[in-house]
């Protein structure tokens, strides 16, 4: 027994011996499989720090690349673009705090997939995601027979192989975000194995019925079909599909659905656990579906069109108790309080952003709630006590954009756990002190700006926290640079602007460790130099410097290398030191130094910022040259050296040709020819010299039909046709550019139908057909523009009914259908990030609908000149971008993709052009319109009174209701309204006095109250009486300056005064009537007069001993007056030797006088 024990020991031992040895050997990849992978690198575009492992003998120790420790064949090849720069996410309905992709660094992957990849045999597992490859995905990828994973998402693939149907060991499969476009999914049922499928963000709309290819995957338990233009179910032709027993997580967000795709999520599995129908079309309809889904822990059913009360909807979830995640957001509920969700115990995170909810803050006992989301309502009154009981788990409140006031309450500290907490653009008031903040140690993110609030916190005081950023504009930072954030070594983004800082800027700032996203300390009063230590600071790779609209002086310091937008105007900066081209930030494409006090030679290392897009110099005292090396700014946009002393000759720009667009060289000294003037896409040049001969060879100057052209800076060169023919030809959908994505025919002489084919330009972005004598119906193929930005059709003779637009519903910003003849309702007004609606000049019916309130973005909004009925809609003051006075400076820019929002951006972007009425007048708006917050509804068939929540619009400009059937009283606190320029109510039939709040809108430059009924005193302002008679003509109970019919002489009402005696604004009052001679005035006259008149006098009638005794007494008083007289002036006559008959004559008069009153 014990020498097999030993024999067996032995045989073990040296079968061990061999594995380990073999497996030193086998550790050499196969060479064939190494050849593959070189071969593969060289189809790749790549950053070299990607794949600079990929050199040496084994493979297998190349980056991204595992082998078989027995075989050496490669099984594993991951490349997947993992070193971003990251930012905590924002959105914590995931399971835990995540990290979001920033920015796509230069490393990523390019170019294609090379079929080399096809001899790894043995691959199990390849994730190419995050990059950026191309082309097609080899057809031989199908060969790889013991592939389990396969991701692919987030590239630019534009087909699907069928042979991927021959993966059958296939379990994970990734081809999300490819924008592929797909019409057959009959290849899945042939993956048996498949358990996880991502097809989301690809064009899946040809396929007929997808519900029954899906099906046919037996064990598939995690479906993501999310953005994928999926056609609506057919309830019919799904009874006979099999309903599964492994689904348990449905995406199926942003298709549009109608509520019909219940018919299919009920039948499809009963194991649900996550549904996510966000960015879809349902209804209320879809309630009562919630009945049979009874496993659902997580539910996601934001931007929809819900409607009722969002209290009736908790009863109807029949896994309420169940419930961890409920997402609301973006849903046009009717206006109700916050309802009771004490029935979802295992409720978790709870969002209901924008959904009208409004009145006080107040919620029941929800004991595992950790991430909060109410903000973008109209909650108000005080904020409640936070028990740490109640929100023990709380990790993400967000309480934003209501109309919350009071003070910050101490609770609020003791919720420990907290990483998110935002109560930005409410009216809070008070101070934050060490005690509000001093338990939430694991506070990230913290938003507080544009409150009334006061950081009132020890210099020495260091926080429990580490903030990754900090929002606090518009609250009082101040006069000292807080020095808290001393401790804040992981900071990425620092809003602090209008902050009331009053001091230098802390070298200490320069030693922050962290990776800087963007800093804004712009419009304070800090002062001093820069420090040096400020190059020093980590970036990321896109970060922006705000230091404008300071004191800041000195000579230009350094910044770090990676900066990319960099704004320094409106200082005292004096001149660039001397280490500047070594050591500036080489990858700014942003430079403004405009209004500084810089003076001296510039520089000449400009070839240093190859990225440079935008230069801003203008208002310094520069003066030499300009630097030679301006001709090596090869993508330069935009160039502004005016108002300087610049001299001697314009350098040689012939590698810029291409690239500038706007030249100003104005108010300069500069001197010689203009030969350098030779540009391909320049639009804008300023400078002083003789005109040449040849000007009048400039077509664009000729050219009269073009003169309306905008700018557009893109990645390259903006697009815009100037077609001078008659109409389009009929190759057009053929032959034209299907990759435009700026497309301007604006002002030309169009005529004719709009051809019917603009699905075949998906990268559209701004489309201009305005000025031009198109007619018949908007063409329907406009509504699959999925990334149309912006839309003017304005000015032509357009008929018909607006075809749906619901696929543009989240790309469209501007939208310009006016003056035509357009028909039919409003009812497809649903955009979620609209910013310009013009539809004025049409034939447009029906009622205003309140989807127009969920357009949260909206800044101008123009429906003049209609047929428009009904009411406005109550909910007119939710539309926030209206009510936000913090962004009114900004402008709009369009990108290659979203536009962005640039704050005091400098002249040469691109920006949209409306025509609106301003002031009384139609003007032209341009760069302007970014400053525009306006509402005009005039001239249509209006009724009801004005809502009283529009004066929640705080930032409106102009406001035009004239020319409907309006009625009742102007709103009391219209005054509130502080930014109206311009505001015309006539030619309605308001009624009542015109309220005392009007004197507080001290910018008013036109107003029109005429042809109403206001009655009483016009009241006194700064602005009311400066206007002309006409603004009030038409109101014949109006009185008071500037109109000739002036009230009777009482004080008029001023400001809050006097209100006392105002009469009720619904009488009329007429002309001429003083306020006080009101019927109760005449009674209490007549009263007094009769108490006190007969009181007295009827006594003395009736009594005859009180009438003896009152002239007895009356006789007595005479007679002590005349003694005292006669003595008086006898001792002054003795005194003065006066001998004057006239004063004898005096004395007798008074004898005879009280002899008469003896006598009565």
């Amino acid at each position: 027994m014990l020498s097999n024990r030993i024999s067996h020991f032995c045989v073990a031992t040296i079968l061990c011996i061999l594995l380990c040895h073999g497996s030193s050997h086998a550790e050499m990849c196969v060479k064939t499989e190494k050849q593959a992978l070189l071969k593969l690198k060289e189809g790749f575009v790549h950053g070299m720090k990607l794949l600079s492992s990929w050199n040496g003998d084994d493979c297998c120790r190349w980056k991204g690349v595992s082998c078989n420790n027995l075989t050496g064949h490669v099984t594993s090849l991951d490349l997947r673009l993992s070193n971003f720069t990251i930012v905590e996410d924002l959105n914590y309905l995931v399971d835990a705090m995540p990290m979001m992709e920033f920015f796509r660094g230069p490393t990523e992957l390019g170019g294609n997939i090379d079929s080399s990849i096809c001899e790894l045999q043995h691959l199990t597992f390849l994730d190419l995601s995050h990059n950026y490859l191309q082309g097609e995905i080899p057809t031989c990828i199908g060969l790889l027979g013991q592939l389990t994973q396969l991701k692919l998402a987030w590239n630019g693939f534009n087909s699907v192989p069928c042979t991927l149907s021959n993966l059958s060991n296939l379990q994970y499969l990734d081809l999300g975000k490819n924008d592929f476009v797909v019409s057959d999914l009959d290849w899945l049922s042939h993956l048996s194995s498949l358990t996880y499928l991502d097809l989301s963000k690809n064009n899946l709309g040809a396929v007929i019925d997808w519900p029954s290819s899906i099906s046919k995957i037996p064990f598939l338990s995690e479906l993501y079909l999310n953005d994928c233009r999926l056609t609506q179910v057919n309830p019919k032709s799904i009874s006979h599909l099999n309903s599964s027993t492994f689904l348990q997580i449905l995406g199926l967000s942003g298709n549009n659905f109608g509520s019909s795709i219940m018919s299919w999520v009920v039948n499809v599995s009963k194991v649900l656990t996550v549904l996510d129908l966000s960015h879809n079309e349902l209804d209320n309809g879809i309630i009562k579906s919630f009945n049979t889904l009874c496993h659902l822990k997580k539910l996601y059913l934001g931007f929809n069109k819900l409607s009722d009360q969002l209290s009736g909807y908790l009863p109807e979830f029949c896994s309420a108790k169940d419930l961890e995640v409920l997402n609301l957001d973006h849903n046009p509920f009717s206006n109700g309080s916050l309802p009771d969700f004490s029935l979802c115990l295992s409720l978790e995170r709870l969002s209901l952003q924008n959904t009208s909810i409004v009145g006080p803050l107040s919620f029941g006992h929800l004991p595992h709630l950790k991430a909060l989301d109410l903000s973008l309502n109209g909650l108000n009154g005080s904020l409640p006590v936070f028990e740490d009981t109640k929100f023990a788990y709380l990790v993400f409140l967000d309480l934003s954009h209501n109309k919350l006031s009071g003070t910050l309450p101490y609770t609020i500290g003791q919720l420990s756990n907290l990483w998110f907490l935002s109560i930005s653009s409410n009216e809070l008031k008070g101070n934050i002190s060490e005690k509000h903040i001093l338990n939430l140690s694991g506070l990230k993110i913290f938003d507080v700006s544009k409150n009334s609030l006061s950081f009132n916190l020890d210099s020495d005081w260091v926080p429990p926290f580490q903030l990754v950023a900090l929002y606090a504009s518009s609250c009082n930072l101040g006069p000292q640079f807080p020095m808290w954030l001393k401790q804040q070594r992981k900071l990425q983004v620092l809003q602090i602007s209008n902050t009331y800082i009053m001091d230098s800027f802390p070298e200490w700032f320069g030693d922050i460790s962290s990776s800087l996203l963007y800093i804004n300390v712009s419009h304070n009063n800090l002062r001093g130099i820069l420090p040096k230590s400020l190059s020093g600071i980590k970036t990321g790779l896109i970060s922006t410097w705000d230091f404008s609209f300071n004191h800041l002086s000195g000579p230009l310091p350094s910044f770090p290398l990676k900066v990319y937008e960099l704004f320094l105007s409106n200082n005292m900066f004096t001149g660039f030191v001397s280490s500047f081209c070594e050591t500036s930030s080489m990858s700014v494409t942003y430079l403004d130094l405009s209004s500084n006090a810089l003076t001296g030679l510039l520089p000449n290392c400009w070839q240093n910022f190859p990225s440079l897009e935008v230069l801003n110099l203008a208002n310094n005292s520069l003066s030499g040259r300009v630097s030679e090396s301006f001709g090596n700014l090869q993508n330069i946009l935009s160039m502004h050296l005016n108002n300087n002393n610049f001299s001697g000759e314009v350098p040689s720009l012939t590698l810029c040709k291409r690239s500038l667009r706007f030249i100003d060289f104005g108010d300069n000294n500069l001197e010689g020819t203009l030969e350098w003037l030779d540009f391909d896409h320049l639009i804008v040049l300023r400078l002083r010299g003789e005109i040449p001969q040849c000007i009048g060879h400039i077509s664009a100057m000729s050219d009269t039909e073009i003169q309306r052209d905008t700018i557009f800076y893109g990645t390259s060169a903006p697009l815009i046709f100037h077609d001078s023919g008659i109409g389009f030809v009929s190759s057009f959908c053929e032959t034209s550019s299907m990759s435009v994505t700026y497309l301007d025919l604006s002002s030309n002489a169009l005529t004719g139908l709009l051809p019917n084919c603009w699905q075949n330009f998906p990268s559209l972005e701004v489309l201009n057909l305005a000025n031009n004598s198109l007619s018949g119906r908007v063409s329907e193929s406009f509504g699959n523009l999925q990334n149309i930005l912006s839309m003017h059709l304005n000015n032509n003779n357009f008929s018909g009914e607006v075809p749906s637009l619901t696929l543009c519903k989240r790309s469209l910003r501007f939208i310009d259908f006016g003056d035509n003849n357009l028909e039919g309702t409003l009812e497809w007004l649903d955009f979620d990030h609209l910013i310009v609606l013009r539809l004025r000049g049409n034939r447009i019916r029906g009622s205003i609908p309140t989807s127009l309130c969920n357009m949260l973005s909206l800044k101008v909004l123009d429906l003049s000149s209609n047929n428009i009925t009904g009411e406005i809609p109550q909910c007119i003051g939710h539309i926030s971008a209206m009510s936000d006075t913090e962004i009114q400076r900004d402008t709009i820019f369009y990108g290659t993709s979203a536009p962005l929002i640039f704050h005091d951006s400098g002249i040469g972007f691109f920006f949209d052009r409306i025509s609106l009425t301003w002031k009384g007048r139609n003007y032209e708006m341009g760069r302007a319109l970014g400053y525009i917050k306006s509402i005009d509804i005039s001239n249509n068939n209006l009724t009801g009174e004005i809502p009283e929540s529009i004066t929640s619009l705080v930032a409106l400009a102009t406001l035009n209701l004239s020319r409907n059937n309006l009625i009742g009283l102007i709103p009391d606190n219209i005054g509130r309204l502080k930014s109206l320029e311009s505001i015309d109510l006539s030619r309605n039939h308001f009624h009542g006095r015109i309220p005392i709040s009007f004197s507080n809108l001290n910018f008013v430059g036109y107003m029109n109250l005429s042809f109403n009924n206001f009655s009483g005193m016009i009241p006194l302002g700064t602005q009311l009486q400066s206007f002309d008679v006409s603004c009030y003509v038409g109101n014949i109970g109006l009185c008071g300056l500037p109109l000739k019919n002036r009230c009777p002489d009482v004080i008029p009402p001023r400001g809050n005064q006097c209100q006392d005696v105002i009469p009720p604004r619904g009488r009329i009052i007429h002309k001429n009537e003083d306020k006080f001679l009101s019927f109760e005035f005449y009674l209490s006259m007549g009263l007094g007069f009769g108490v006190g008149f007969w009181g007295v006098c009827g006594t003395l009638i009736v009594k005859s001993s009180w009438r003896r005794a009152y002239f007895h007494l009356f006789i007595n008083v005479i007679d002590w007056m005349y003694v005292r007289i006669v003595v008086f002036t006898a001792r002054m006559k003795r005194r003065f030797q006066i001998q004057d008959p006239k004063f004898k004559n005096f004395l007798k008069s008074l004898k005879s006088t009280r002899k008469l009153v003896h006598c009565e």
